[in-house]
């Protein structure tokens, strides 16, 4: 029968007594992702002995079918993109997949796990010379799911002065796992960004300026769990 796992995080470890939070019922191929502030995932087994980063911020029992949204600052071409992908299941052990890039200035800003996350944007008058309406982004509408190595989009060629979730739209999980689209290759999707399409988006961006503003403290968002 399956194992009900916890997960304490005073210690950062897993186990079977109930103290913590449950992440599950495991047995067989059972995996747990997490993932990190730092912007990568671990796809690993329910091992008791496993050990976990510090920076890690989300744990659970891993789902197929879920979406992850992210935002981010690319920090080598210094601009701010959103991605959604899905976790690779055939992924190698316990390994670290990086989905923001590996430059030391790249930056996870948000993070979302809602099938149908909504985001609201306030730009900044004053960075901006001028006053732009808050834009609410339905994050499934904006950008399509595709590989973790994807780049992303754009969000903004303006001045973002706050980000933040707002409630997810109503979802009904489907019966049957999503199943990869076959016409993305891999070569594509590592450099794919979506730029053909940013001329859909009403909102866009000094991008070094959206940086500046998420290094304030008082404008660090809080990623929602």
């Amino acid at each position: 029968g399956a194992r009900d796992i916890w997960y304490d995080d005073t210690v950062r470890r897993l186990n079977s007594e109930q103290r913590g939070v449950h992440i599950g019922a495991f047995k067989g191929e059972d995996r747990i992702l997490t993932i990190m502030k730092s912007g990568s995932y671990r796809l690993m087994n329910y091992d008791l002995s496993n050990h976990f980063d510090e920076d890690m911020i989300i744990i659970e029992k891993f789902d197929a079918r879920r979406i992850i949204s992210a935002i981010y600052f690319d920090g080598e071409i210094e601009k701010t993109y959103i991605k959604r992908f899905q976790i690779e299941a055939n992924g190698n052990g316990n390994k670290k997949n990086d989905f923001i890039g590996e430059h030391p200035k790249s930056e996870l800003l948000e993070l979302s796990i809602d099938y149908l996350p909504q985001l609201e944007v306030v730009f900044d008058e004053k960075a901006n010379s001028k006053k732009i309406e808050n834009e609410i982004i339905s994050i499934d509408e904006f950008i399509g799911v595709k590989s973790y190595k994807a780049k992303g989009k754009r969000i903004s060629n303006y001045v973002i002065k706050t980000m933040k979730w707002l409630d997810p739209l109503p979802y009904e999980m489907p019966e049957e796992d999503i199943e990869d689209d076959e016409d993305i290759s891999e070569d594509i999707l590592e450099n794919d960004d979506d730029e053909s399409n940013e001329e859909k988006s009403p909102i866009s961006n000094n991008e070094a300026n959206v940086k500046k503003k998420y290094d304030d403290p008082e404008q660090q968002m809080t990623l929602e769990l």
